[in-house]
């Protein structure tokens, strides 16, 4: 290879670069203090390839909710509880330890459930309607549920339920919007 072409192609690389660093950092740079002219001419080059949103980030949730249950034993039952409101309040005292394990396993429960009702075209925020209860024990939330308020039951009590009553509270910190949902019974009794 020649010396000329050498050069050519270190030149046509130093300023592909140039170019390059310069257009991310005009991009980058925030817009009160960038001429809206640039921002215009480096977008282009810019925005399809090397943009990052804040939805690259896990997005803040937009309901608020909580789950009660009341279970029935062989023997007894018990009033409307949240069977782990004591880990949930560990948790935010100690953020770094295993209770954060039950709030991410509580707080997805109540994310199932709500994104298994939209699918289903119900609100999370109006009753639960009574004709639709087969259909929902057709979803991956409800079976996820049964599971949870199963083994909760077994961590809270050291016993399993017979059945239970499923509450899901909800409330839309955009909007506003609340409502409880009285999930149909979940049961576990000997055949």
């Amino acid at each position: 290879m020649s010396q000329n072409r050498k050069k050519l192609i270190g030149w046509t690389a130093f300023l592909f670069l140039s170019w390059h660093c310069a257009a991310v950092f005009i991009f980058a740079f925030p817009y009160q203090f960038t001429p809206p002219v640039l921002k215009t001419a480096v977008t282009w080059y810019v925005s399809p390839v090397f943009e990052q949103t804040w939805s690259l980030f896990a997005p803040c949730p937009v309901n608020d909710g909580k789950i009660e249950v009341k279970y029935y034993f062989e023997d007894d039952s018990t009033d409307w509880i949240n069977p782990l409101k004591d880990q949930l309040d560990m948790h935010s005292r100690l953020r770094f330890t295993h209770h954060g394990e039950f709030a991410i396993c509580y707080s997805n429960m109540l994310f199932y459930v709500a994104n298994d009702l939209q699918i289903k075209g119900l609100s999370i925020y109006e009753p639960f309607p009574a004709d639709s209860a087969a259909a929902y024990k057709t979803t991956s939330s409800y079976w996820l549920m049964r599971q949870f308020i199963y083994g909760i039951s077994d961590f809270t009590f050291g016993k399993y339920p017979v059945r239970a009553l499923t509450k899901c509270y909800y409330h839309n910190i955009k909007t506003e919007e609340e409502g409880t949902l009285l999930l149909p019974e979940f049961n576990w009794e000997k055949e």
